[in-house]
């Protein structure tokens, strides 16, 4: 009767060992990224506006690589 006992308390602490640390060593292992890991794949480039003389003009911007994409358009 002792050893069903004593076999019924060390399976018990194994079982809550494992589900208690299972958790914590998961996120321990899991992958960590970090801002400068990211990288993105297209460019960020929209439209900037000027009025000069009356008259508005459209030009793409690289808002990436902070470069002027093209020619000033007239837009009307």
């Amino acid at each position: 009767m002792k050893k069903i006992s004593r076999l019924a308390k060390c399976f018990s602490l194994a079982l809550l060992l494992l589900i208690t640390t299972a958790p914590i060593s998961y996120f321990n292992n899991a992958m960590i990224v970090s801002a400068s890991d990211i990288q993105p794949h297209a460019d960020d480039i929209r439209w900037r506006f000027k009025t000069e003389n009356g008259k508005t003009y459209k030009r793409l911007y690289n808002y990436t690589k902070m470069q002027w994409v093209g020619d000033w358009i007239l837009v009307g």
